[in-house]
């Protein structure tokens, strides 16, 4: 059975681990994880060998994915892509700052937060950063208001198997939906 390509287009830490867990249990074979190899492509503007990359997969999370939902969409029409958002910007951007702390010492390409945010530490600049989160979401929320198929997922407000297989047209399992990377608070 040929499974539908899902592209996760959700930031970084709304849930995006989530997703490619649950695209394993599905049977998904997906792009996971962050890339730094794929990120210098990005940064370098070679895109053409990153939309290639997703053709050999079902499925496709973190950066530099979301970036890239519009070559990607041209390239992968019948794709389901997915918004993954948080239950506020808040607890989004709590979230980032301690995963920023976490992973500081963590060799990430040069520029690539500067990039993306506009600067490198989530800290330093938190409603810049929540502005971004905004208008990330609000670009793709536009972007796909006429085209193609997009769901949004928060996990955390009990979106699941139900959003995600239904969208698929799956059954959905009978395990839990997986919450990756969850904090004990």
């Amino acid at each position: 059975m040929k499974l539908r390509k899902v592209i996760c287009v959700g930031l970084p830490k709304t849930g995006t681990s989530s997703l490619q867990s649950a695209l394993k249990i599905l049977g998904y074979k997906r792009l996971a994880g962050f890339d730094m190899a794929d990120c210098m492509k990005y940064l370098r503007g070679d895109l053409e060998p990153l939309v290639e990359k997703i053709g050999a997969h079902d499925g496709a999370q973190d950066w530099p994915w979301p970036l890239l939902y519009q070559p990607l969409y041209r390239a992968y029409p019948d794709a389901l892509f997915v918004l993954t958002v948080r239950k506020s910007e808040d607890v989004w951007l709590d979230s980032m700052q301690k995963h920023a702390e976490l992973k500081r010492k963590l060799v990430r390409p040069p520029g690539m937060r500067q990039h993306i945010y506009g600067y490198e530490n989530p800290a330093d600049n938190p409603q810049h950063h929540i502005d971004h989160y905004r208008t990330h979401n609000a670009r793709v929320r536009d972007y796909f208001s006429d085209k193609g198929e997009l769901i949004e997922a928060c996990w955390e407000n009990g979106d699941g198997w139900d959003l995600l297989c239904g969208a698929l047209k799956m059954r959905a399992p009978a395990e839990a939906f997986p919450h990756a990377n969850k904090r004990k608070d």
